[in-house]
């Protein structure tokens, strides 16, 4: 199902092998992808809700992803940066991380999203019952969504974080132009103009009342 490109929700119990299930088909993708240029982030991305757990399952990547000169690094909290800088500034494959270092670490620019291809949440219930829902959705906006020749997207919520913010123009790439509806409340439509929307022609209305809330059209391009 995983090399299938499809979502997967699996269920196991601890010792049952969980991990390889999830690394295996990780280590068949990851070869099947273009090798990684400078700059670029990982392809693999696992997130776990402990130092302990991240340690546990990057151990195995090592170990199984060696014969494929596969990389791997651990990215979580109380221990120095600097080695977790290192690894990421050479480029690894696979990125086992904990959400609070993961996030520092994308705020610092020392890594990014944009090759991530195949992602984990390992014990995600776990994650959910630590209260970590914030940091999860977080990190995915956190990821710059650049589809090729993409002209329009269409965005129904808007949680008014900057990160948000800055995915709503993810029909620019390279100089191209697109089109991004928004969809507002009116608890946040006073951040329309706050967020790159251009203002209407003469006579036209900005903001449509559809009743229940309201739409905002946003121009992102070069001109």
């Amino acid at each position: 199902m995983a090399l299938k490109g499809h979502d997967l929700i699996g269920i196991a119990e601890t010792g049952s092998g969980k991990t390889l299930a999830y690394l295996l088909p990780s280590i068949v993708h990851v070869n099947a992808q273009p090798i990684l240029d400078p700059g670029d982030g990982p392809i693999v991305l696992v997130l776990a809700p402990t130092r302990e757990l991240a340690v546990l399952i990057q151990q195995e990547a090592t170990k199984f992803g060696s014969s494929s000169k596969i990389k791997s690094t651990c990215i979580c909290g109380g221990v120095p940066k600097g080695p977790q800088v290192h690894d990421l500034q050479k480029g690894v494959e696979i990125v086992i991380a904990t959400l609070g270092r993961l996030i520092d670490m994308l705020e610092s620019n020392h890594t990014n999203l944009q090759r991530v291809t195949y992602l984990v949440l390992d014990e995600a219930d776990r994650m959910l019952d630590m209260g970590f829902d914030p940091q999860i959705r977080k990190i995915l906006s956190l990821r710059k969504w650049y589809v090729k020749d993409a002209k329009y997207v269409i965005n129904y919520d808007f949680p008014g974080s900057e990160d948000y913010v800055h995915c709503i123009g993810r029909t620019r790439s390279a100089g191209a132009k697109g089109i991004a509806y928004t969809f507002f409340t009116a608890a946040n439509a006073r951040f329309a103009m706050g967020c790159g929307a251009q203002r209407p022609p003469s006579g036209h209305r900005g903001f449509q009342d559809r009743g229940r809330g309201y739409m905002a059209v946003l121009v992102h391009g070069a001109d």
